[in-house]
């Protein structure tokens, strides 16, 4: 008998010394191992646990997915493996590692045993995955920081190019599903070329930064979104609004940009900067194509350049025919 209790005693001191929960519960679901792991961040001495159901003591396990694979792994003695995802925190622990109370996030295996004369025993295993959860949240936000960098312009705060073409190309098929309308704005800052010469690269820089938000904070609806397209060209995206909408809002960052009063002694245009807006607008069924709205937009701009700059044009997207409008 002396080696049987030597055993005993040793597997108590392992279960009470294991950097994690172990409960063990018999064949009827009652708690016949708590170990101090658990006591110590649970705040539930063993002897007040022991001998008790687990529902009993912690009522929102009934029905659970643990209750389940602890009730298949005493019946079939099938193990379980429950990730943290999908069980969040099933039992009430806490840690204390900076002096502030954190919940534990918590791993949990379920494993079947068995005891004397075949005695069915079910063991769960608890693991503190508070640091891995932390560390996979602090990654997925960097990854989603990287992923915003990665579509904004970096001069001026603006979307890029990249973000554009994505987000232009959802609007279209969204204006295809529904039968809306979609405009696109091509802007162009007026003798760009000619601002740099004349003020230097660090002042062009700062105009376009400065014209980037003057377009921005017009942009009334939520919707709406502007872009760097390339160079000192912007494209605004309009979902929803037809023609007469987008010739109005184009107009509004037209008359934004004069008001900035930016002078610009190398411009033919006017004594300030200024900027030509093509405007192009669809209501495209399934067989149209993107593409064709946005060079509509681009030769509407062309006409506005081609016409002495700092005005407006408008444009039919399916024939690119270019009607004027300032």
């Amino acid at each position: 008998m002396e080696p049987s209790r030597l055993s005993t005693s040793l597997l108590l001191q392992l279960a009470h010394t294991v950097n994690e929960g172990l409960i063990l519960l018999d064949s009827a679901g009652t708690v016949q191992l708590w170990n101090r792991w658990l006591e110590e961040r649970s705040g539930i001495a063993a002897a007040s646990i022991e001998g008790r159901r687990l529902e009993d003591i912690f009522p929102p396990l009934a029905n659970s997915r643990l209750a389940h694979a602890v009730d298949t792994a005493l019946r079939q003695q099938l193990p379980a493996i429950l990730s943290q995802t999908l069980n969040r925190r099933p039992f009430p622990l806490t840690d204390r590692p900076h002096g502030e109370t954190v919940p534990i996030e918590q791993a949990i295996t379920i494993a079947p045993l068995r005891g004397f004369a075949d005695t069915p025993y079910c063991l769960i295993q608890i693991q503190d995955v508070t640091a891995a959860v932390r560390r996979e949240r602090q990654l997925r936000e960097q990854a989603q920081q990287l992923q915003a960098l990665s579509n904004i312009d970096s001069l001026t705060g603006v979307a890029n190019r990249r973000s554009f073409d994505s987000r232009f190309q959802e609007e279209f098929q969204r204006a295809q599903r529904h039968g809306g309308h979609l405009s696109v704005l091509m802007l162009d800052i007026d003798y760009f070329k000619e601002y740099n010469d004349t003020y230097g690269h660090q002042a062009g820089d700062t105009c376009l930064t400065v014209v980037a938000n003057a377009l921005k904070h017009c942009l009334q609806r939520g919707g709406d979104f502007v872009a760097r397209y390339g160079g000192e060209e912007f494209s605004v995206v309009l979902p929803g609004s037809d023609h007469k909408a987008a010739c109005t809002v184009a107009v509004a960052l037209q008359e934004q940009v004069a008001m900035l009063g930016m002078p610009h002694a190398s411009s033919q245009a006017s004594s300030h900067l200024t900027v030509s807006i093509g405007v192009a607008t669809a209501r495209p069924d399934r067989d149209a194509r993107a593409v064709d709205l946005l060079r509509a937009a681009d030769v509407a701009l062309y006409q506005a350049k081609r016409l002495g700059r700092n005005r407006v044009v408008s444009a039919d997207a399916l024939d690119s025919t270019v009607a004027t409008g300032n």
